[in-house]
C-alpha cells in the first residue's frame, strides 16, 4: 500500500494505490478522494480503507472467475462415470460385432 496527498486545481487529494497478487494475476489500484465544491474532504484513512476494500473485491473476483474457469475445465466425478459406461457399452457392441462376423468353419 501506498498513500499519498497531492494537491491539484486548488484542491487536496488524498491517493492510496493497493498492489495486490493472487496466482499470476496482479491487481493494481489506485483510490482517491477530495471535497469538491465545498465539501468535506475524505480522510487519508478513509480513503485507504475503500482502497483496500476495493482490492479485495477485486482480487475475489479474478479468484472467482479462475475457479469457475477451472470447474468447467475439469469433469466431474460423475462425468467420468458416465463416459465409462458409455465405453462400456461400445466394447460389448464390438464384441458382438466381431463374434457374429467370424465365419464358422
Amino acid at each position: 500500500v501506498i498513500t499519498y496527498n497531492l494537491n491539484q486545481t486548488g484542491e487536496d487529494f488524498a491517493y492510496a494505490t493497493v498492489v495486490a497478487r493472487t496466482g499470476n494475476v496482479v491487481v493494481s489500484l489506485t483510490y482517491n478522494g477530495t471535497g469538491y465544491a465545498g465539501a468535506k474532504a475524505p480522510s487519508a484513512a478513509d480513503i485507504l480503507k475503500g482502497a483496500q476494500k476495493a482490492a479485495k473485491e477485486a482480487v475475489g473476483e479474478v479468484d472467482a472467475t479462475a475457479a469457475s474457469a477451472a470447474a468447467e475445465a475439469t469433469p466431474s466425478a460423475g462425468d467420468a462415470k458416465k463416459g465409462d459406461k458409455a465405453d462400456e457399452g461400445a466394447d460389448k457392441d464390438a464384441e458382438k460385432s466381431g463374434s457374429e462376423a467370424t465365419p464358422k468353419s
